[in-house]
């Protein structure tokens, strides 16, 4: 391979052509930062807690006409079984279901 199309090609690549990727913007390659990853799966780990507090002392008034496990989003999961809260528990489970949509960032 000649050196002018070793050029063409690392520049076509946005690589220079020592390897180095000085070409390419850093908006181009979007990596999620240690934090957001840590926070994220911080409130996952917190919504899940939450859930399982709900299904253990809730079961019956959460759970007669709710199937969370068809809802493939944590918190879509959460959010639904805050709603039942909401309308089926007693004081204790509207605060836990504040907490949940606090965890799963919903604004209310």
């Amino acid at each position: 391979m000649s050196a002018k199309s070793a050029n063409s090609i690392s520049s076509q690549s946005g690589l220079a052509p020592d390897g180095d990727d000085a070409g390419v913007a850093a908006s181009s390659r979007p990596m999620p930062s240690d934090l957001a990853v840590s926070q994220s799966s911080k409130r996952d780990a917190d919504l899940i807690e939450l859930l399982a507090v709900a299904a253990k002392t809730y079961t019956l008034r959460v759970f007669d006409n709710v199937d969370p496990s068809r809802l493939t989003n944590l918190s879509d999961k959460a959010r639904v079984v805050a709603g039942a809260l909401m309308e089926r528990g007693d004081a204790r489970a509207y605060a836990l279901a504040r907490r949940m949509l606090a965890a799963a960032g919903e604004r209310s």
